[in-house]
C-alpha cells in the first residue's frame, strides 16, 4: 500500500470514529445521576440569546458534555486502573488503598481539631460517665491514619504522626 492510500485510509477511519462518537453523544440515553460519583450530572443549559452572549451557555454546555460523554464511567475506571496498576501511583484522585481499605487523606494532620475533639469527649466523660452509670464509651479510630504496622498513612511521610503516638495506645 503506497503512502497516499495509507494516509487516506487513516483519515477516513478517524473521520468515522469522530462521526460515531458524535452520534453516540446525540442518541445514547442521558443519565441524571452518577452512581459512582454519588452526584447529579449537569443538565443541558438553556439556549437563549442572553446565555449565549454572556458565555453562560458555553460554560454550561462544556460541563454538560463532560458529564454525558459516551462510556464515561468505563473511561474513568480505565484511568483509575492504569494509574494505580500500570503507573504504580499510590493514589487515585486523593484516595489511597492500604491493607484492603480505601481512605482519603487529609494532610497535614490538624492537631488542634483532634485536641478539640478529645476535649469534647473528656467533657462528656466528666459530665455523664461517673461511677454510678453503667455506660461504656469507646473511641475507635478510623483505619485511614494507620496501617497494621502503625505507620502513618500519609504520602511521602514515613513513621507515625506524633499526635497519634501521644494519644493512641493499641
Amino acid at each position: 500500500m503506497d503512502s497516499k492510500k495509507k494516509n487516506l485510509t487513516v483519515c477516513i477511519l478517524f473521520g468515522l470514529l469522530l462521526a460515531v462518537a458524535f452520534l453516540a453523544c446525540l442518541f445514547l440515553p442521558k443519565e441524571a445521576t452518577s452512581d459512582s460519583e454519588r452526584r447529579k450530572l449537569a443538565a443541558m443549559p438553556a439556549f437563549t440569546l442572553d446565555t449565549v452572549l454572556s458565555g453562560r451557555f458555553m460554560s454550561g454546555f462544556e460541563t454538560y458534555t463532560q458529564d454525558h460523554f459516551p462510556f464515561r464511567d468505563q473511561f474513568r475506571t480505565l484511568k483509575a486502573l492504569s494509574a494505580t496498576g500500570l503507573f504504580h501511583r499510590q493514589d487515585n484522585n486523593g484516595i489511597y488503598v492500604s491493607d484492603g481499605f480505601a481512605a482519603a487523606v487529609e494532610y497535614p494532620l490538624n492537631e488542634s481539631s483532634l485536641d478539640r475533639a478529645a476535649g469534647r469527649f473528656q467533657y462528656l466523660y466528666d459530665k455523664y460517665l461517673n461511677g454510678s452509670n453503667r455506660v461504656f464509651l469507646s473511641v475507635i479510630m478510623e483505619r485511614c491514619p494507620l496501617s497494621r504496622t502503625r505507620t502513618a498513612f500519609w504520602p511521602g511521610r514515613a513513621g507515625t504522626s506524633p499526635w497519634i503516638m501521644r494519644n493512641w495506645s493499641p
